[in-house]
């Protein structure tokens, strides 16, 4: 715990970005939020404000997350943030299924405006489809980590579907890598995962895991808590939540 706040005090201090790309990469694939990017949030801790692990806004009251990243805390404590904009927290809904590593944290008052509608995908896409990850925890080149701060975002694609989770593996530069390729590292949990399907980018999954969070390297595996699994409890919690055409 105390390196945890120790590395996101940082975060105050040194302007660095979301996610690890690959090493024979100049710069991060994608450096500004764009599209359904955009809704991606930052959550922060206590009064000192120290980040925790980030969100995706799904409707103007409502941020959804990796349970553990707002597990053991009260809704005064978190604050949520996108952009310039501050927001206090006035509830967290887990969900019931402590296996299902989900939460729900809604906004104070009318909450943020959506800059683009993030609608969920029910299915289950096939292994090797392309994957769209972003997200403000570590950050750098392979070999080049550095601690969490702004976005970044990129590609990479699903390796294997285990019960309600999705993995990815972080490829050596090659055929089977995306040209584009990412990782999520330490402080990426709550960061959304979206599938492309019919020309439309749909959020499929939350991050929840990160090999080797910390240095993560060629072969590092990342998983994520699949949405669709999870539709009953949301549409019972946030009815304006939107989900693609089945």
């Amino acid at each position: 715990m105390a390196f945890r706040i120790a590395v996101s005090l940082l975060v105050l201090m040194i302007p660095v970005r979301g996610m690890i790309w690959s090493g024979d990469l100049p710069k991060a694939p994608q450096a500004e939020p764009e599209g359904a990017m955009r809704q991606v949030v930052r959550i922060h801790h206590s009064t000192l404000r120290i980040f925790g692990g980030c969100g995706i806004q799904v409707a103007p009251r409502w941020i959804l997350t990796a349970r553990h990243c707002v597990k053991g805390w009260k809704p005064a404590a978190l604050q949520i943030r996108r952009g310039e904009a501050r927001l206090a927290v006035t509830r967290i809904i887990v969900h019931p299924d402590r296996k299902i590593d989900l939460a729900l944290v809604e906004l104070a008052g009318e909450g943020l405006p959506v800059l683009e509608e993030v609608r969920l995908y029910t299915g289950e896409p096939e292994v090797g489809a392309r994957l769209w990850l972003g997200g403000y925890g570590m950050s750098g080149a392979m070999g080049k980590v550095s601690v969490p701060g702004n976005f970044a975002a990129g590609y990479n694609q699903l390796d294997a579907i285990t019960g309600n989770r999705g993995r990815i593996i972080f490829d050596a530069p090659g055929k089977k890598a995306d040209p584009m390729e990412v990782v999520p590292a330490a402080f990426d949990s709550g960061s959304p995962v979206f599938v492309e399907r019919d020309g439309s980018w749909l959020l499929i999954g939350i991050t929840v895991t990160a090999s080797d969070r910390f240095s993560p390297a060629y072969g590092a595996r990342s998983h994520h808590e699949r949405v669709g699994p999870a539709e009953e409890w949301l549409r019972a919690e946030v009815p304006e939540v939107r989900w693609a055409p089945r």
